[in-house]
């Protein structure tokens, strides 16, 4: 499995290829949390326009981004395993979201 650090880049740019132009602008840093659904990176982005912030449409918003499996949202850094650290994986967001102007 690669490091947290390769999973976000990876995610960074599928969001960069296919999410909003601006994707980094719209993160909300304050509220941030990569362990709910409607606080985490993709929930941020896409859920407001979804009408709900709930698990299943995490997945189909997901899947759409092309990452119908778990085990595809965890290689883009969009969720971890039980045995990941939720702590690291949201500071390699951070540090990612902080590496690149919004």
């Amino acid at each position: 499995m690669s490091t947290y650090q390769e999973r976000v880049s990876k995610g960074a740019k599928l969001l960069d290829d296919k999410g909003p132009a601006n994707w980094r602008s719209l993160i909300n840093m304050t509220t941030f949390s990569v362990g709910y659904s409607h606080r985490c990176i993709i929930g941020q982005l896409f859920l407001p326009w979804h009408g709900c912030n709930g698990c299943t449409a995490f997945a189909n918003v997901c899947a759409e981004l092309g990452m119908a499996t778990l085990q595809e949202r965890v290689e883009h850094g969009f969720d971890f395993l039980d045995w990941d650290s939720e702590e690291e994986l949201g500071q390699a967001w951070l540090d990612e979201l902080d590496a690149v102007p919004a």
